[in-house]
């Protein structure tokens, strides 16, 4: 018993650790593109990161914009077809 504990208590410590990571690398990205609105790469990033904080509609809003950028950029419609396939938009 005390060893589940330990071990769900070091699983928690360590999704704490990886969101406050994804957090600082989208805090990053979206101070990034307030003085650089016209960079897609950056609005891509920021999506990326906001699925992995299980935020959906900013993912989307940032694919989204970053397509409007550049609506051929090839790792943009990578990204939005994986974000199709895991949020069925």
């Amino acid at each position: 018993m005390g060893y589940d504990l330990q071990k769900n208590l070091q699983t928690k410590q360590n999704i704490d650790q990886q969101r406050e990571s994804l957090s600082k690398d989208l805090n990053f990205w979206i101070s990034f593109l307030a003085k650089h609105q016209n960079y897609p790469d950056a609005y891509f990033q920021a999506a990326v990161l906001e699925y992995k904080l299980r935020d959906s509609s900013k993912a989307k809003m940032y694919l989204e914009k970053g397509l409007s950028l550049d609506p051929n950029s090839e790792n943009g419609r990578k990204i939005k077809e994986f974000l199709r396939n895991k949020l069925y938009f």
